[in-house]
């Protein structure tokens, strides 16, 4: 696994967030910016559904192409 910012995170790549949400799973749809945040759709593997996440745009996750 590599890491980048959350801003480069595409549709399709496996994310995983080990600093504030904890998850794993794939971001489905960007929706955009907003003060510093990437808001994304997310489906997360541990509750099998997805769900709308806010991220520090600048903050590093772990990334796995799917």
């Amino acid at each position: 696994m590599l890491r980048k910012p959350f801003s480069d995170v595409v549709v399709g790549e496996r994310v995983t967030f080990d600093n504030g949400y904890y998850m794993t799973g794939h971001v489905t749809r960007n929706l955009g910016t907003h003060n510093g945040k990437k808001m994304a759709m997310f489906f997360d593997e541990s509750l099998n559904r997805e769900r709308l996440i806010d991220y520090a745009a600048h903050r590093s996750v772990k990334v796995e192409n799917a």
